[in-house]
């Protein structure tokens, strides 16, 4: 995340403290009031249904929270599953090709495809990034780094080494270097042995039809 997105959520989250502050002045004194005209009688019932409403609702919440995070995990691993089986086949429609797209459309395209996997995927600025564009949380809370090159050639040996290096910077464990037209010779052998994934064309359709099945 951005620093400028961070401060944006800080100032989010203190207008939203600031709201509740005077919501709970304004309410405060007809609050003290209605509580002082109930018997006690009222009182421990008026207790008991606001405990059990705050508490349905914290478990209704940890229940969907826990229910979103396994549909993730099950979405991460199936993607990755199919990611390994480098025999699976994969057909490339000219109208579907990523070489068409914009940079900033590569950009955004590369982070709904790695949601759709089950990754926490966010867009980064343009600046204080490290050459990062999607930045992804996988299920298991580790960090990994997507950079995107929506070049007219093929991306080659030095591109893969700047992408390690910011690799080991954020400590990622994994590194998507996405770049439709392709790679060099020299920036595959490069990889060999490295938690590098090189995506160009073929293998974003790949993707696809891992999400898709």
């Amino acid at each position: 995340m951005s620093r400028r997105q961070r401060r944006q959520r800080s100032e989010l989250f203190e207008l939203i403290a600031k709201l509740f502050l005077v919501l709970f002045l304004i309410a405060y004194a007809p609050l003290i009031a209605w509580w002082s005209s109930l018997t006690p009688t009222l009182r421990t019932i008026t207790i008991a249904a606001i405990t059990t409403l705050v508490l349905s609702t914290i478990g209704l919440i940890i229940t969907l929270l826990i229910y979103k995070k396994r549909q993730r995990a099950s979405a991460w691993q199936n993607a990755m599953r199919g990611w390994q089986n480098k025999d699976q086949a994969s057909v490339i429609a000219k109208q579907q090709s990523a070489k068409y797209l914009s940079e900033k459309e590569l950009e955004k395209f590369s982070a709904h495809l790695f949601s759709k996997m089950g990754y926490k995927a966010q867009l980064t600025s343009s600046t204080g990034d490290h050459g990062i564009d999607v930045l992804l949380i996988n299920p298991k809370g580790q960090k990994e780094v997507v950079q995107c090159k929506q070049w007219n050639k093929q991306v080659g040996e030095p591109q893969v080494r700047d992408l390690f290096g910011t690799m080991q910077h954020e400590k990622a464990v994994r590194g998507w270097l996405v770049a439709p037209r392709g790679f060099s010779a020299h920036a595959k052998r490069w990889v060999n042995g490295k938690s590098i994934e090189l995506i160009d064309d073929e293998e974003l359709t790949k993707l696809l039809q891992i999400i898709s099945k």
